[in-house]
């Protein structure tokens, strides 16, 4: 690569120049190659001992030759005033190249020596591996070269007088350009300085610009125009070259007019109202121009009639004041409000009234459809279009949505204390991952949520209602519950699972309790069990009944009951295994399911009294009684010969029956004289006497005047 940057020309060592051949005193193109960093390949970072002598030349041909593996290193061209002197890098930008293969370039090299830096060395390398660098020095005419530690014009040391000066002082390089005493640019090796008026019709500032105490930047605009930013703060000027505004560094500013709208540094705004707008602050109120407030307004399409609009009497307050604006009615177009026409009435026409001060439009007419202006306290959703709109607050009262109310993923609702990413108590509605939820919290506690399943949950999840009914999810430690309590939150009844403390089984528990919990009075439970201990119970206030170890068989339908009683109905009795009220029936449903059948009670009389006949069913039944066994009437007064006991077939024919009436006339077993007389008839007549002696039993035979046909008893023998 060759420079040809005029500057380099400035750079020529005024005592080296070139013959009139255009070769210097040695009269030679080409210097002899040196192996800069020996005869062995340098495979370590550092600056080559050997140095080039490029007195005679201005150019070199750098030779690099790369063994190893994955080699990397950076090769750059360094030069000095001496052969033992302070090496810096080249100015030319071709004088430093990243190697990873073998390579060879050009640089222009204005110092009397140079020498090759090796950097960044990376790879791996063999005895004999390494980076070998050739520098050959030759001649290319026209290129300068410098010899000199300084270049310079007009200025006659560094920042002395006007001009240029650029040199290596103390190893350090430094620059000064321009006047020193007015606009002028210094590098000192570490910071540039200017000084001055800068022009740049294009560009950007990358880093910090630092302004000076009495500095600036100006940006400049038609005639006078500009912003102008110094050690103070910001300032605008119009085209006439007037301030209009400024923002100071503290934070204080005005703008327009800083007797008219101005603020401090605190924040404290001064607005001089009767300059920017007359009678907007009087009395030490703000009025705002134009802008009234509107309550009550309610207005009503086609009314009186189709194409015309009516209004209700509403308040208008305006500047302070307040007016009752009567209701009316009207087909025009417009329909406004005007000061000085009549505060209490409004106006109407087929066009917009002029803009003028002390007048706004209340309302349109289209076509019969009433639409508020901006000052009707109305906003119609046709008049609104936004890409997004946040921070809204607004009192609609009803509200009608057409279409569908979509959340974002991060959207929600929340009403309640707390927030909606930490909700206390309330109700929060919201998007989780594209699918709606909406749950109930009290004081931090989640009470329930419907879930992305679709499904309505509580109590942690163990409540489920779901296409399948309210499922309760059974826990071993605290019982699931359905609870019905008063309105100061007494449990009045409630369902349990289990009872607490008690390893749940499926289909393990039924309670039904009034104030069943800790403390309570156990009044009216009912419990059932089909755990480990099988139990009923059915609990009052001052008794209970309880049916121990019930067993019930699914296969056969068997249900047994074992326990200290069971008692039924009002004042049962108060002992025994079954205990049942006074004068009450136990029943049955007949055969044909038409009807009830009264089979026994113990009447007002204590006696039990049978409701219906009884049928021995077998052959081998018997009714039994270790003593004697009295038929008797209820009623003494009834005649005991139509009472008594009446066996009788299936087909009820008495063919095969026997009727005891206690010794009338119609009986057919009747006793007489320790003997028993078989027939109808009176007693001792048309009879068939039998009797037992107790080892054979005898009969007589006696006619119907009561003679014995027979002299003595006939027994019959076995």
């Amino acid at each position: 690569m060759v420079l040809t940057d005029p500057c380099f020309a400035l750079m020529r060592d005024p005592c080296a120049g070139l013959n009139g051949n255009g070769l210097n005193g040695a009269g030679t193109l080409k210097g002899d190659p040196v192996m800069i960093f020996g005869s062995l390949p340098r495979s370590t970072a550092g600056l080559s001992d050997r140095a080039v002598d490029m007195g005679p030349y201005n150019m070199a041909t750098v030779q690099v030759f790369v063994t190893g593996t994955n080699p990397s290193g950076i090769v750059s061209v360094e030069g000095g005033a001496e052969q033992a002197a302070i090496y810096l890098p080249v100015p030319d930008p071709n004088g430093s190249k990243v190697v990873t293969a073998s390579v060879s370039f050009d640089v222009v090299c204005g110092a009397r020596w140079a020498k090759v830096r090796l950097a960044s060395v990376s790879g791996t390398y063999l005895d004999g591996q390494g980076f070998t660098v050739w520098v050959t020095p030759y001649v290319s005419p026209g290129q300068p070269r410098v010899t000199a530690d300084h270049l310079g014009a007009g200025q006659t040391a560094y920042n002395t007088g006007v001009g240029f000066w650029l040199e290596v002082n103390g190893g350090v390089p430094r620059m000064s350009v321009g006047d020193p005493s007015a606009g002028h640019l210094l590098w000192d090796g570490s910071a540039l300085t200017i000084a001055g008026h800068i022009s740049a019709l294009s560009g950007s500032i990358d880093g910090l610009l630092t302004i000076g105490a009495g500095g600036s930047i100006e940006a400049l605009g038609a005639g006078s125009a500009k912003a102008k930013i110094d050690a103070t703060g910001l300032k605008l000027y119009n085209a006439a070259g007037l301030q209009k505004a400024e923002l100071l560094n503290d934070g204080s500013g005005w703008l327009g007019d800083s007797a008219v709208f101005a603020w401090t540094a605190a924040g404290v705004v001064t607005l001089n109202g009767s300059a920017v707008m007359p009678n907007t602050i009087t009395g030490g109120k703000v009025n705002f121009f134009n802008v009234p407030t509107i309550d009550g307004l309610v207005l009503t399409n086609n009314s009186p009639g189709a194409g015309s609009v009516a209004w209700s009497q509403f308040t208008l307050t305006y500047q302070g004041t307040s007016y009752t604006v009567a209701a009316g009615n009207t087909a025009s177009k417009f329909i406004w409000w005007n000061k000085a026409t009549s505060t209490t009435v409004l106006q109407t026409g087929a066009t917009p009234p002029a803009q003028a001060a002390d007048q706004f439009i209340v309302a349109f007419n289209k076509s019969g459809t009433a639409v508020g202006s901006l000052f009707a306290n109305i906003v119609y959703a046709d008049y609104i279009s936004a890409v997004s709109l946040a921070a809204i607050q607004a009192n609609i009262g009803a509200a009608h949505i057409d279409g569908v109310l979509d959340i974002a993923t991060t959207g929600g609702i929340y009403q309640g204390s707390g927030s909606f990413a930490s909700p206390t108590t309330g109700l929060k509605v919201w998007n989780d991952t594209g699918v709606g939820r909406i749950a109930g919290y009290n004081a931090t506690v989640l009470q329930w949520y419907a879930s992305t399943d679709g499904k309505l949950y509580a109590g942690a999840g163990n409540t489920l209602i779901d296409a399948n009914g309210l499922s309760l999810l059974a826990a071993n430690v605290t019982p699931s519950r359905v609870k019905w309590i008063d309105t100061d939150g007494l449990v009045l009844g409630q369902i349990v699972d289990y009872v607490a403390g008690a390893t749940p089984n499926r289909g393990s528990t039924l309670s039904m309790a009034a104030n069943y919990e800790a403390g309570g009075t156990g009044r009216g439970v009912i419990h059932l069990a089909v755990a480990a201990v099988h139990s009923i119970q059915l609990n009052g206030y001052t008794g209970y009944t309880y049916f121990n170890a019930p067993h019930y068989d699914f296969a056969t339908g068997e249900i047994a009951f074992n326990g200290p009683s069971a008692s039924f109905g009002a004042s049962p009795a108060a002992s025994g295994l079954l205990r049942l009220p006074v004068n009450q029936w136990i029943t049955a449903r007949n055969k044909d399911n038409n009807g009830d059948v009264n089979l026994a009670k113990v009447n007002t009389s204590n006696l039990i009294e049978l409701g219906a006949s009884i049928s021995l069913a077998s052959s081998s039944r018997y009714i039994r009684s270790a003593a004697q066994v009295t038929l008797a009437a209820n009623d003494t007064t009834v005649v005991p010969a139509t009472l008594g006991l009446l066996v009788v077939d299936d087909d009820t024919n008495n063919g095969c029956g026997i009727y005891v009436t206690g010794g009338g006339s119609q009986a057919l077993i009747s006793s007489s004289g320790g003997a028993w007389d078989v027939g109808a008839g009176a007693p001792g007549n048309n009879k068939i006497r039998v009797y037992w002696d107790g080892g054979a039993v005898n009969f007589k035979i006696i006619n119907r005047y009561g003679v014995d046909h027979a002299v003595s008893w006939y027994t019959l023998c076995c």
